[in-house]
């Protein structure tokens, strides 16, 4: 196995924000890290909706383009 790639197989699920919040919650367990409850139905909230492609991918004059990491965080500190 090489090291870091997981061998798990995939999952099936038709709630994909609970997945997201077991996953969350499963990490924090073996990263021994806490949050509260809100910040993991906040994160989770965010991944749902990210998840799907259509709201992550910016049209351009080209087509569709993921945004760049640094724009997207430029674009939230402004309206703030």
């Amino acid at each position: 196995m090489i090291e870091g790639v997981s061998t798990r197989k995939p999952i099936a699920t038709t709630d994909v924000r609970r997945f997201f919040e077991d996953s969350i919650v499963d990490a924090m367990s073996h990263q021994q890290v806490a949050a509260s409850d809100a910040t993991v139905q906040y994160v989770a909230g965010l991944l749902t909706h990210f998840g799907r492609t259509d709201r992550l991918m910016e049209k351009t004059p080209d087509g569709k383009r993921m945004p760049v990491l640094a724009m997207l965080y430029a674009k939230a500190q402004a309206k703030h």
